[in-house]
């Protein structure tokens, strides 16, 4: 569109201004300024009542979208009184759903029409980002349209495999965890007499150290080129999409052969990984009394996705190269969520001292059974805690992503039409639902024991600073359905919650255990907003090895 011919104005309005400001007189005089102003003035009157003013004043709001993206939703959300809402990003438009009727909705669409995949396809950019990687758009169907029936064995690799070897992973994460701290509380430098930690910097890199492990195996978590890259391959990938997907769509491809060139880390972790890879399936053509045992993803993914290929009637197994960019988009997909999560629950530890005892004595009775039985829904307390720390802090302020694959339309609970383009996206509000007085009580207040049965919270000690729980339906932190949605609802919901969930309690019960904690400036902010995402600022903490072990 040319804006200036939905503007009537007199042409030889900007020359005359111009012709005047020129004049020398006029200029040493200082009345150039004066008819600058007016000129500014004048467009801003004829703008006001012209169809481009609404655009731009869209345009403007769906940038704000990119800093402020989590307080639009809750706002919009207030206003939508329980209703679909719409929130406009620089480069999406996002329609939210929080009713379970049209949630389920949402989760009765086939692949084709809305697509998880899709979605993340958007926002990881992994044609550009993850080693020209040819994301799904759908389970089975590449972006382009082709089949792929090699795609879907990662699923069931970190749902199924990884977490039924739970119990082999978590004595070998734990050893990881208290070792790592130790190292890094050392390092750390010593401000106004007390040393502080970075304590996001130092849950990441725990994370990272822990996923490794449980991801690629024990021998590539030793390998600190490999660490530092594959951290830093997480961290490029989020700005290199973000740096494309900010840019209009026509230019978006020029940007993304841009990009890659100081995104190196994709390259050395790919690199790193596919002669690994490689050799794990010679090692499958070995008999099978012979074939080493791995209890890494890196097996699972080659083992899963090969059964799947062959019970579609194809003799061939999955590709080395496939295999990598399957465990690269895995391993994306592990550790900022984690990583903020703990961090907020370390934090919020700090700031409700009442519920380290509790805590504690749970730790101490029942932790390193937890680690040897590799069961998630383990040390109760602890899951109410840190799911009350997400509830209020959640790394995301939006859940239950669906790209609309071609138009479509549904119906609201008032029968009102909604109407989607290509491209658009079906959501639910995570945060607003969080906070809302029509799910919880108190919903502003911190409660860290709302949802712990009322059994348990009736079997512990006086320690516990509340004997009753809050929520008439207690849960796990892994729990999936209409009124938690932090790992998403139905087929779709995030496969390696589970092991999530059990990296979570691993480190805070390893930290709580050995450490008082102290948070160095209780009322600093703690986080800032990128989109819909709350990333966490660096918060010091001071740890000191308890006494009275």
């Amino acid at each position: 569109m040319n804006v200036t011919s939905q503007i009537p104005f007199p042409s030889n309005l900007i020359t005359t201004v111009t012709g005047y400001y020129s004049d020398s007189k006029l200029k040493s005089e200082g009345h150039g300024s004066v008819f600058t102003t007016l000129a500014i003035v004048w467009f801003s009157v004829v703008l006001i009542g012209s169809p481009t003013l609404k655009w731009i004043q869209q345009r403007w709001k769906a940038w704000g979208y990119l800093f402020g993206g989590p307080a639009m939703i809750q706002e919009a959300f207030a206003k939508a009184n329980g209703k679909p809402f719409e929130v406009v990003s620089q480069e999406t438009r996002h329609i939210f759903i929080s009713s379970p009727t049209e949630i389920k909705q949402l989760l009765s669409s086939p692949s084709e029409d809305l697509s998880f995949y899709a979605a993340a396809r958007y926002l990881a950019q992994p044609q550009y980002t993850m080693h020209n990687f040819n994301w799904l758009d759908h389970e089975g169907v590449t972006a382009m349209g082709k089949a792929k029936s090699e795609g879907g064995g990662f699923t069931k690799a970190v749902r199924v495999c990884l977490t039924n070897n739970l119990s082999r992973v978590l004595p070998s994460l734990g050893h990881i965890v208290e070792k790592e701290v130790e190292a890094m509380l050392h390092e750390h430098k010593i401000v106004d007499g007390v040393r502080q930690s970075p304590i996001h910097e130092m849950i990441t890199r725990l994370v990272v150290l822990c996923n490794i492990r449980a991801i690629f195996g024990a021998e590539l978590a030793t390998n600190e080129t490999f660490v530092k890259a594959a951290q830093a391959y997480i961290e490029q990938t989020i700005l290199g999409s973000e740096a494309i997907r900010i840019m209009p769509h026509w230019f978006q491809p020029v940007i993304g052969r841009i990009v890659p060139r100081w995104m190196t880390a994709q390259h050395v972790v790919y690199a790193t990984l596919l002669p690994i890879v490689q050799e794990r399936l010679k090692e499958r053509e070995l008999p099978l009394a012979e074939q080493p045992q791995h209890a890494d993803c890196i097996q699972w993914v080659i083992d899963c996705s090969t059964s799947l290929v062959q019970q579609k009637g194809q003799s061939s197994g999955i590709g080395a190269e496939r295999a990598v960019h399957e465990l690269m988009a895995i391993w994306f997909g592990s550790v900022h969520a984690v990583a903020a999560v703990v961090t907020f629950a370390i934090e919020d530890l700090c700031l409700h001292q009442e519920y380290i005892a509790p805590l504690r004595q749970e730790i101490d009775a029942q932790f390193e059974g937890f680690k040897r039985a590799g069961q998630p829904s383990g040390l109760p307390l602890l899951d109410s805690f840190i799911k009350e720390s997400a509830r209020l802090a959640p790394n995301e302020a939006l859940s239950t992503r669906r790209a609309a694959l071609k138009p479509l339309s549904f119906t609201d609970s008032s029968n009102k039409t909604w109407h989607l383009a290509k491209g658009d996206w079906l959501c639910t509000p995570l945060w607003a639902l969080n906070m809302s007085d029509q799910i919880y009580t108190n919903p502003e207040k911190f409660d860290g024991f709302r949802f712990v049965p009322s059994e348990v919270l009736k079997a512990i000690s006086e320690s516990s600073p509340k004997t009753k729980p809050a929520q008439s339906k207690p849960g796990k932190i892994y729990d999936t359905d209409y009124e938690w949605l932090m790992f998403g609802i139905g087929k779709q919901a995030c496969p390696g919650r589970f092991y999530a969930t059990a990296t979570f309690k691993l480190i805070i019960a390893t930290i709580v255990r050995k450490y008082d904690l102290r948070m160095v400036k209780p009322g600093v902010k703690r986080w800032w907003t990128m989109e819909s995402a709350l990333v966490p600022r660096e918060v010091g903490i001071v740890f000191t090895e308890r006494e009275d072990r």
